[in-house]
């Protein structure tokens, strides 16, 4: 279902209490696609599920945001048409046409809809029919480990090691609000490990911190996914497989395992990231490397070995300290929490934000990357963006969840098998 705003102020009463409390600083957020009419061009804009902002305004002519440091929202239309504003350009094809606007200060912008877009003027970049080309920018790039992003270009910067190993983290275009630096820093394991605890049953093989900053201040989040592409060599994946190596985000409470792509030939792993601090990549031991213990004599290892062997023995004091804890639960929830009643769709209840809590430890099932519901910004409404991810959950655990019901799709509905999974892995 789409909502419709009508109005020429949105005032906050449109909206769920739970959101509201969570959203102090962007108060006025999209659950779900809502059409914003503005009569006196006859035009309806779309706001896209997940956006937020401080304030909104439909006047006759043009739509106005009242944005603040966070605040991202995605303004759609069809046909396609130019959305006019000082900040982001117009992407278009011939069915539709985007605008997509963060902010990492307080401002206001003012979105004011024009003239149908001319597909075959983008592509040929003509100008003709009252269109206006789309120039050509360049992604600036570096092999220094840092990079002067633009808004318009994005920035690309690879830094390599004294091992040979290579992090590069690529900013795509039209992400950032202004130029921001882009920097990548090698990161020593055991040093890493000390502060940020590798998960059980894992080693750490390498370690980098990646920051975004703007005017002096942190960018937390991106509005589009940045690129990471790392390299490994041989020599420090020995002992492990190959195959299961993964690269890992610290959140700032835990690690968290990222979905991405691995090339053994190249040794390369390429993943996505929306935030940035430590990342890391991380293996388990080959199955031909049972011994627990090093057979050559720490007097005769190099830097190199000696390093993987205290990684090693910081795994496994890691791994003991979890068996003692009887830690088998998910930051953010209480331990004497579990799931003992059925959740759905538009429901407003405490149980729904450790819901989202649970779903944003996968990065296969989190709520959003961004914006209410995404990892620290969990809120108690069971929105379209959490109706997805418990789909996507339930459709990962499939053999546990679908199958026995006789169902083969996920339906967003968390009920018994849905809830037995959850509190499984809470340690229930």
């Amino acid at each position: 279902m789409v909502k419709y705003f009508l109005i020429s102020i949105v005032t906050l009463s449109l909206l769920p209490m739970a959101v509201l409390a969570t959203t102090a600083y962007n108060d006025v957020t999209f659950d779900q696609d809502t059409n914003l009419y503005v009569w006196g061009l006859d035009v309806t804009v779309v706001a896209e599920t997940g956006s937020m902002v401080a304030g909104i305004t439909v006047n006759s002519t043009n739509i106005s945001l009242d944005l603040k440091s966070g605040s991202d929202i995605t303004l759609t239309t069809a046909p396609a048409r130019y959305l006019t504003n000082s900040v982001a350009s117009t992407l278009y094809d011939s069915n539709s046409s985007s605008v997509h606007i963060t902010s990492l200060t307080t401002q206001t912008v003012t979105v004011t809809p024009g003239d149908l877009c001319h597909v075959s003027d983008y592509i040929a970049g003509t100008g003709g029919g009252g269109s206006t080309p789309v120039p050509t920018v360049t992604m600036p790039a570096t092999v220094t480990g840092e990079v002067t992003a633009s808004a318009a270009g994005g920035g690309k910067t690879t830094l390599t090691t004294a091992e040979g190993a290579k992090a590069t983290v690529e900013i795509p275009a039209n992400t950032l609000t202004t130029d921001a630096v882009v920097k990548v820093v090698s990161a020593v394991p055991v040093t890493v490990a000390v502060t940020a605890p590798v998960p059980a049953g894992v080693s750490m093989v390498s370690a980098f911190n990646l920051s975004v900053t703007a005017a002096g201040a942190s960018v937390s989040s991106l509005a589009n996914p940045a690129t990471l592409t790392f390299t490994y060599t041989d020599s420090q994946i020995a002992g492990l497989d190959e195959s299961s190596l993964k690269v890992y985000h610290w959140n700032g409470t835990q690690w968290v395992a990222l979905t991405g792509t691995i090339n053994t030939v190249t040794n390369t792993i390429t993943v996505a990231a929306s935030s940035f601090s430590y990342f890391a990549i991380m293996g388990t031991s080959a199955s031909t490397a049972t011994s627990t213990t090093s057979t050559k004599p720490i007097s005769q290892m190099t830097n190199a070995e000696l390093q993987t062997e205290i990684a090693r023995i910081t795994t496994l004091i890691a791994q003991l300290q979890a068996q003692l804890s009887g830690s088998g639960l998910i930051t953010g929830i209480p331990a004497d929490f579990s799931f003992k009643v059925n959740l759905k769709y538009k429901q407003i209840l405490s149980d729904v934000k450790y819901l989202q809590i649970a779903l944003n430890s996968d990065p296969d099932t989190r709520v959003a990357a961004t914006g209410a519901g995404s990892s620290g910004r969990e809120t108690n409404y069971f929105g379209t963006a959490t109706l997805n991810a418990v789909i996507k959950f339930q459709e990962k655990y499939a053999s546990e969840i679908l199958n026995p019901q006789g169902f083969s799709k996920g339906t967003g509905f968390v009920a018994s098998a849905t809830r037995a999974k959850l509190n499984k892995l809470l340690g229930k």
